[in-house]
């Protein structure tokens, strides 16, 4: 009879000790969650800047006068990268 109350005791402590750890991972994986879910939202928000910024590299592209002088040609590119680059810093950050 004393092993049984014994081994009732050591289920009962288990069982307080399964419960405590199941709360404190419930807890975690709701912490987690929201990090996944704040998370998620940045990712939105960024690619809806970069669809804005395709949008206006296309339209620049589309404004930008054919030009077959070397020399403005690479002003050009060198003005295009240049905002590439901006766009990709805020992309960054």
């Amino acid at each position: 009879m004393q092993e049984v109350k014994r081994l009732i005791s050591e289920i009962e402590s288990r069982v307080v000790s399964l419960k405590t750890q199941l709360s404190s991972k419930q807890l975690e994986n709701n912490r987690l969650q929201d990090q996944v879910n704040a998370l998620i939202s940045k990712l939105n928000q960024r690619e809806e800047e970069l669809k804005d910024f395709e949008q206006k590299l296309q339209s620049i592209e589309q404004r930008t006068p054919r030009v077959s002088d070397s020399t403005n040609q690479n002003e050009m590119i060198d003005a295009l990268v240049r905002e590439i680059d901006d766009c990709i810093s805020r992309l960054k950050q």
